[in-house]
């Protein structure tokens, strides 16, 4: 079985292939957005040196137009079994999916309910944070803690009760000091929490929310959140502006927030033009989204003064312009032009509830095309994964900052 599903993967795989700046009110996504709900379930203390990494699977279906919303692995299969090209939209959306792609893959190859008590589709939204060997990952969906607590107990789990949820780990009498070291011999891909190193790391269910911690001291901070005890990065004011600076471009898909000192400074490998200067800011945040016919991405500067944040949004569009990527030796903008036209314009967003500004860098291309006459289908979120990618090869010199920030 598990080899079809991976036959499976692979399979689908293969059929699949990416003005003038002023300060201004905007569509914002709203205090109730899914985003600033998963932030406020994440501790304050993740936000120091670290990616943020959120994925919403329920945004993933509905901005890919003919995309099935399948209720179980079953589901998926029998719709693709009966020929239905809902299901080969499906996976175009999937592939478009980038910080949480392994546990998309993970999908195709193991059944997670019989193990863990719940599935895969079961999970609407995710974000995780931190670096390892502490990270943090937050479930949200529809989850029944009885089942979990069923079948974690047959991993040799026990569990200790907190208000409105179960703690659950191998060494709950030692306060879950254990089932964060690598132990090969009991490797168990079928669990998503550290089982594909053998490890059983602790998680907190209730019916909406499973918490994962890779680290005492991690599970420590989500306990402690969860229990009101701390601060939250729906309460930091960087965080909580850029997500509020986020203009509503339809259902948001991905997002990540990257700390300004992880894109490290400008490579020198490629000679680079004379440009603006670019303000030192406080968080970037990367965002991808869809319209029902376009892809659009949103980097989002934070800063503490509107004149900062002004200048930014100023520079921006000429910084990527000309910035020339190491990765290609050629204008990066040509890279994201790669499967269609771009365009891009710059604002400066600034809330009165806030003590922060910023700066908006929008970009927008065709959304990807249902030729279903063509062997493959183009992927979701290319124009994003275009950012990501720059990103993890420390391309993205032109958002590089000039200065530290105030």
């Amino acid at each position: 079985m598990h080899r079809n599903r991976l036959i499976y993967f692979v399979t689908l795989c293969l059929l699949c292939f990416v003005a003038n700046p002023s300060t201004q009110a905007q569509d914002e996504m709203g205090e109730d957005s899914p985003l600033l709900a998963m932030l406020a379930l994440t501790p304050d203390s993740a936000q120091i040196d670290a990616f943020i990494d959120y994925t919403d699977f329920r945004a993933m279906e509905q901005a890919r137009p003919g995309s099935m919303q399948p209720q179980s692995w079953d589901d998926l299969q029998r719709v693709r079994d009966d020929g239905d090209p809902a299901a080969r939209m499906w996976l175009a959306a999937s592939q478009g999916i980038q910080g949480q792609s392994n546990l998309l893959m993970s999908l195709f190859v193991e059944d997670w309910e019989p193990t863990v008590g719940f599935g895969f589709f079961d999970i609407d939204r995710v974000l995780s944070y931190g670096q390892p060997p502490a990270v943090g990952t937050v479930f949200a969906g529809d989850f029944d803690p009885q089942n979990i607590e069923d079948a974690l107990t047959t991993l040799g789990y026990t569990s200790e009760a907190l208000d409105n949820s179960v703690l659950m780990c191998v060494t709950i009498a030692t306060d879950c000091e254990e089932g964060y070291d690598v132990n090969i011999e009991q490797r168990n891909t079928s669990n998503p929490f550290g089982g594909d190193l053998g490890r059983r790391f602790p998680v907190i269910v209730n019916d909406e929310t499973i918490h994962s911690a890779s680290s005492a001291s991690v599970l420590s901070e989500q306990q402690r959140t969860i229990q009101g005890e701390e601060t939250t990065l729906a309460q930091n004011p960087s965080y909580r502006m850029a997500a509020n600076a986020l203009t509503d471009e339809g259902p948001l898909i991905q997002a990540l927030f990257v700390a300004p000192s992880l894109l490290g400074s400008p490579s020198d490998e490629v000679e680079q033009p004379e440009t603006e200067s670019l303000p030192a800011y406080r968080l970037l945040l990367m965002a991808d989204s869809a319209t029902e016919t376009e892809q659009v991405v949103q980097i989002v500067l934070i800063y503490n003064n509107e004149d900062s944040a002004q200048a930014a949004a100023e520079a921006l569009p000429t910084r990527l312009e000309n910035y020339r990527s190491v990765m290609t030796d050629d204008l990066f903008i040509s890279a994201l032009e790669a499967t269609g036209e771009v365009s891009y314009a710059a604002s400066v967003y600034a809330n009165e509830d806030d003590d922060r500004f910023a700066a908006v860098l929008t970009l927008r291309t065709p959304l990807a095309e249902n030729n279903l006459d063509d062997a493959s289908v183009q992927s979701s979120s290319l124009l994003y994964a275009r950012f990501y990618e720059a990103l993890i090869f420390r391309d993205l010199g032109w958002l590089s900052p000039d200065s530290s920030p105030e």
